[in-house]
């Protein structure tokens, strides 16, 4: 009978063993997935930011465009100006599809609860 005891010691101590690496395991595993999680919302940080700071900077050089021809070329003539504003036009005909994809990557982001929520929202 010392055997079978000394048996079922050793494989209730495996036992033990074997349930606290499966457990040290599945924890390492969740952290590696919670940590995946916040690199892949990083990189859509940085995508959303991008794109929102290049659609400000190009809606700045357009509207600085547009004061320049007010200002430089009021004096000038006319057909010059027509040219100038239509190539300002064509621009932000352009543009003009982008805000809606900005605005929906955004409310994207919010609704997956990023973790850059207000940095998000103080951009947009």
């Amino acid at each position: 009978m010392n055997t079978d005891e000394a048996n079922e010691e050793i494989i209730r101590e495996i036992t033990g063993r074997r349930i606290h690496v499966l457990q040290k395991f599945a924890d390492f595993e969740q952290k590696a997935l919670e940590k995946r999680h916040l690199i892949v919302q990083a990189g859509q940080l940085q995508r959303f930011l991008r794109t929102a700071s290049e659609f400000k900077q190009t809606i700045e050089l357009l509207i600085e465009s547009a004061e320049d021809v007010n200002v430089r070329h009021s004096t000038e003539n006319l057909a010059r100006v027509e040219k100038i504003l239509g190539r300002i036009r064509e621009e932000v005909g352009g543009l003009r599809n982008e805000l809606p994809k900005i605005e929906r990557e955004a409310d994207f982001l919010l609704d997956e609860n990023h973790y850059a929520t207000e940095e998000i929202k103080n951009s947009f």
